[in-house]
């Protein structure tokens, strides 16, 4: 019988999975659950779709037929809301039960909101999904301003996304400077007025 691998996430982490089992076995069942669509994309370059610079299918990394090459079966738009490693088994939010022998959880971080801002107030977003750059541009023709929590890669590329749109950006980090945890306060200040703040 063949041995049952089970990846939860279809972004980088469980591509490069999927594909580190291939290069050493061919015969397992691979099966990815997807929250997201079965296309696959970069998040990394979410901020330069946001900024108009990439189109959504520059942000694809891999051909329409790469599950077929890589002999796996995708189950897109799925959330897997329970693990039973003693029974092996993964729970979907609409049912869906797969039995497994190997489990790799490869969802990635997500992003966190301060307690004080709850995610569902109009014009509150997140960047981490290909809906979350699409509610954004479907934002930038009536804002004018903006605020980015955060001044990590993630927020500062965004910050410069929503720059390059024409928007006015505050940056609010917590730390001492931008981009604390790569570099140090001197560079910080070249990166803000590089972005004209």
């Amino acid at each position: 019988m063949k041995e049952r691998i089970v990846i939860i996430g279809n972004s980088a982490a469980g591509i490069g999975a999927l594909e580190a089992f291939r290069k050493h076995d061919r015969q397992s069942q691979v099966t990815l659950v997807s929250a997201e669509s079965d296309r696959i994309y970069s998040r990394c370059l979410l901020s330069y779709f946001v900024a108009g610079a990439v189109r959504e299918e520059g942000l694809l990394f891999r051909p329409d037929d790469y599950y077929r090459q890589m002999e796996a079966q995708v189950i897109p738009r799925r959330k897997v809301e329970l693990v039973d490693p003693a029974g092996q088994q993964i729970v979907c939010d609409d049912g869906t039960k797969l039995d497994y022998d190997k489990l790799l959880i490869a969802t990635g971080g997500s992003p966190k909101l301060p307690p004080n801002i709850p995610g569902d107030v109009e014009g509150v977003f997140v960047l981490r999904t290909m809906a979350d750059a699409l509610a954004i541009r479907g934002k930038l023709e009536s804002a004018r301003n903006a605020v980015v929590l955060g001044g990590g890669l993630v927020g500062m590329k965004a910050a410069f996304g929503l720059r390059k749109r024409g928007l006015a950006v505050t940056v609010v980090v917590q730390s001492r400077h931008v981009l604390s945890q790569m570099i140090d306060a001197g560079a910080a200040e070249l990166v803000m007025d590089k972005l004209g703040g």
